[in-house]
């Protein structure tokens, strides 16, 4: 006797133990993401449940045809013997879709000339698809060589949910596997961008920075990175995590000077659920999220005063505590300072407290501005050409001799920023094989003179840039240097197309 159903996930009629089985099994495969571990479970768990002698996970090859995934009970001879017999039904099952149950393989007219079937004394057999959607992923193949009428339709209909909820759990095991590929593929791709060797500079000043950085990067010292605005103070800092042995562990960056201050502590060391209005659950803190791993404190100069002694616990004890408790947390957290002032001079007006200075400042560094670093120039002017060339083939390949007088005569208040977005601009709007003057504009252009109004428009433009360069992009920061508010330099930033991002060391 045997029985053809189409595959459906059926589970009406299926007895109270049957749905508690399949309602066990959504919650426990949705929990297993590793695939080895994921597909012995399901394989150990269809066996048990339907009392089978043997069983076969088949999926979907490259060609269409079944492969053997994993089995029980079956040794390799068996195996390839027995993914020929499955292939005859499985060619029909992942056409059509389709269940086959024979309650005697022995006697049944489909089978019963197969030398495969009678070599292998199969009598009861089930064989679902693995369905998602419209696609058909593989397959499960049971039998047994004993018992005849082993399995029966409820058997089936139980079995095809089963391989419906197997194949969502596959499916997102793959995609998980997948994940994890492209991470760890992005992770290999950061390291080498944040290499030691691709922050440029053969300058005396930097060979100096260079010396240090090799000594304390394998260390959990505190660094404080001072230098201007521009001269790639987060590129160093990503560049020591990222060359450390906390590389595979996160990389956090926090903007002092954009932490508004009555979220501060919440946002750094996390809060208690009822802490405050807001707080609705419990929070950890931007230090415990990057435990084992490293915590970038941009402009450290703006840090607000009340948090200071907590932090200064943070580099003292190793410690947290969350906004609404009273005992502390234990944080692994590497800390890596940044300021674009002296804090010498924080210190001596009481803004910042000394002993946190002091705590900083374990290994202090200090990056020079571009105008001090001046045989550096040539060098990451060309670099940065390069990048643009990889985008855009046809762009000018060097510099003219004139042109490279102009980059090495500018000051660069922004700095290595600064001279990136000038060369980019100028591999953009060049048509010469090689870049020229006119080309860089850093001298307000070429042309006949300007009215009126767009020389005033010209030079607020330059100005808004220029404190922009400085600041790194903080609106605030460049509003307060040009005397207007924020709000203010927000309406006049968009009058002239600007973005703060572009502004942004990269």
């Amino acid at each position: 006797m045997s029985d053809t159903t189409p595959v459906e996930s059926q589970t009406l009629g299926l007895p109270q133990h049957r749905l508690e089985i399949l309602y066990q099994v959504s919650r426990s495969l949705g929990a297993l993401l590793e695939w080895t571990e994921l597909v012995q479970s399901m394989m150990d768990l269809v066996l048990r449940t339907l009392n089978a002698e043997r069983g076969v996970l088949f999926l979907r090859g490259p060609d269409g045809s079944p492969v053997p995934e994993v089995a029980r009970g079956a040794d390799e001879t068996t195996l390839q013997e027995a993914t020929e017999t499955s292939r005859r039904i499985l060619d029909r099952a992942m056409v059509r879709g389709e269940a086959v149950l024979s309650d005697d393989a022995q006697t049944d007219e489909r089978f019963k000339t197969s030398q495969s079937v009678r070599n292998l004394k199969i009598v009861s057999f089930m064989c679902v698809p693995l369905r998602r959607g419209d696609r058909i992923l593989g397959t499960l193949y049971l039998d047994n060589r004993s018992i005849t009428a082993l399995f029966n339709k409820e058997d089936l209909a139980f079995l095809s949910a089963l391989a419906d909820l197997c194949a969502i759990a596959l499916e997102n095991s793959r995609l998980h596997q997948d994940l994890k590929q492209e991470v760890r593929q992005l992770r290999r791709d950061v390291q080498g961008k944040y290499r030691f060797e691709n922050i440029l500079g053969t300058s005396e000043r930097m060979v100096k920075v260079f010396k240090i950085l090799e000594r304390v990067v394998e260390t959990d010292a505190t660094i404080l990175i001072q230098g201007e605005n521009g001269t790639g103070k987060e590129l160093v800092a990503r560049a020591i995590h990222f060359n450390s042995k906390r590389k595979e562990k996160p990389f956090i960056t926090v903007d002092c000077g954009s932490l508004p201050e009555h979220l501060a502590a919440s946002e750094l060391f996390g809060h208690r659920r009822g802490a405050f209005t807001d707080a609705r659950e419990d929070r950890r803190g931007l230090f415990e999220e990057a435990s084992d791993g490293t915590v970038f404190l941009d402009q450290i100069e703006d840090l607000p005063l009340p948090l200071q002694p907590q932090l200064l616990r943070v580099l003292q004890e190793r410690e947290v505590r969350r906004v609404g408790e009273t005992t502390y947390r234990k944080v692994n957290t590497r800390v890596v300072a940044a300021s674009r002032i002296n804090l010498d001079e924080k210190v001596k007006n009481g803004t910042f407290r000394e002993d946190l200075y002091f705590r900083l400042r374990v290994v202090p560094l200090t990056l020079p501005p571009l105008r001090e670093r001046q045989a550096d120039i040539p060098v990451l002017a060309q670099s940065f050409l390069e990048k643009v060339r990889d985008a855009q083939p046809d762009a000018p390949k060097g510099f003219s001799k004139a042109a490279m007088d102009v980059l090495l005569k500018h000051r660069w208040p922004g700095n290595v920023r600064e001279l990136q977005h000038t060369v980019e601009r100028a591999a953009l709007l060049g048509t010469e094989s090689r870049i020229q003057p006119e080309d860089l504009d850093l001298e307000g252009g070429t042309s006949g003179p300007p009215s009126l109004t767009e020389a005033r428009r010209n030079t607020e433009e330059a100005k808004i840039r220029e404190a922009l360069l400085e600041t790194g992009g903080n609106v605030s920061h460049a509003a307060e240097k040009l005397g207007v508010g924020r709000r203010t330099l927000q309406h006049m930033m968009k009058r002239h197309g600007l973005n703060r991002e572009e502004f942004r060391l990269r």
